[in-house]
């Protein structure tokens, strides 16, 4: 099921066991977080997989334009789902569970968590 930005949605702990609250998907944007994980990981990388399964070692220059492609969002890798919640707090999705708020409550997951449909 596709959501699109605007969507009201619920938002669990990535364990499952907090209800963090109501919000809104914003869209799919650049998650500073996985950004700073795949820089990290670049910056270590001594080679490159090849499409016909080999390695070749990694210029610097290429190191540089990966990095840069990340940090302008050209390379959406570090895109994530992003949730705004009611008390303004940022969640990505890569952080948590979540999904419509319709059927968190259609579901019975709101009850699980105690909440109502208006929140804690």
């Amino acid at each position: 099921m596709k959501i699109e930005p605007g969507t009201e949605v619920a938002v669990v702990s990535g364990d499952q066991k907090t209800f963090l609250g109501y919000g809104t998907y914003v869209g799919d944007e650049l998650c500073p977080a996985l950004a700073n994980l795949f820089i990290e990981q670049i910056k270590t990388m001594e080679t490159m997989p090849q499409l016909d399964g080999t390695e070749k070692p990694i210029t610097e220059e290429e190191r540089a334009t990966m990095i840069e492609q990340i940090r302008s969002g050209a390379n959406r890798m570090a895109f994530n789902p992003k949730m705004v919640l009611t008390d303004g707090t940022v969640i990505w999705g890569c952080e948590c569970w979540w999904g419509p708020k319709s059927k968190f409550i259609e579901n019975g997951h709101a009850a699980k968590y105690g909440v109502t449909e208006h929140g804690a």
